[in-house]
């Protein structure tokens, strides 16, 4: 289902990308089953992150709060950075420079809108020279906020607000930022 931005923060998962280039996420999930209890499976989700930080030599991932409701369980996670996301969660993010997921490999034969310019776009050779820009690459269906003003969103999302992008199928998707 899609999410507009005033469902976002209660109904879809979303990550927001902080100044520092940490990473806090909201992961919404069905738990219908009478027998879950929130309890059980917040212990579960801290033993899991307690035994990936102790792996990891320092605090990487932290519960930021979490409720059940209905059937559908809320968890807020922080993340250090991306690469704590990235080995903990099943789809992946890249919080950097253009030049950076340039050099990860990323495919950048694609086309981007312009931030408040209807429909006009950029493409591959705009990208490639916007090698210091602030970017941010997501995997998946995701609420992405950015920690200043988006300037290009790729092709296949929906710029909700001036810092917000929806990706609303799965897929790879671009977003440069101020």
């Amino acid at each position: 289902s899609g999410c507009n931005k005033y469902e976002a923060s209660l109904s879809c998962n979303s990550v927001t990308i902080n100044e520092d280039e940490s990473v806090d996420a909201l992961i919404i999930e069905d738990f219908g089953e009478s027998y879950y209890q929130e309890n059980e499976l917040i212990d579960m989700v801290k033993t899991e992150i307690n035994d990936y930080n102790k792996s990891a030599g320092s605090e990487k991932i932290t519960v930021a709060g979490s409720s059940l409701t209905d059937g559908v369980i809320s968890l807020q996670l922080h993340f250090s950075d991306f690469a704590s996301y990235n080995s903990y969660m099943p789809d992946s993010v890249y919080v950097g420079t253009v030049k950076g997921a340039y050099d990860a490999f990323y495919d950048f034969n694609r086309s981007l809108f312009i931030a408040g310019k209807g429909e006009a776009t950029i493409g591959k050779n705009d990208l490639v020279n916007m090698d210091k820009s602030k970017e941010v690459v997501v995997n998946g269906k995701y609420i992405v906020r950015c920690p200043s003003k988006v300037l290009y969103y790729n092709q296949g999302t929906k710029l909700l607000d001036e810092n917000t992008v929806l990706s609303e199928n799965e897929g790879t998707y671009f977003i440069i930022y101020k």
